[in-house]
């Protein structure tokens, strides 16, 4: 999600996090207020840098939940 997407959608996203709590996730990393921001990841031979909305683990297994934003 773009950053402009994402101050628009900010309430989704806290209710998104809000929701994975509730069903059991931890280490949650949101690219909101409040939380660790997700690693981003460079993709390979390119400046583009791509960072996850929402990442979180659950089952000791690290799930990417969300949307991502293209940095370039």
């Amino acid at each position: 999600m773009i950053k402009i997407d994402r101050d628009e959608n900010k309430e989704i996203l806290m209710e998104s996090v809000a929701y994975l709590e509730k069903r059991g996730f931890e280490h949650i990393q949101a690219d909101v207020e409040g939380y660790e921001t997700p690693k981003s990841y460079h993709k390979k031979d390119s400046d583009v840098v791509i960072t996850p909305d929402i990442v979180a683990d659950r089952a000791h297994n690290r799930h990417p939940v969300a949307d991502v934003v293209d940095h370039a």
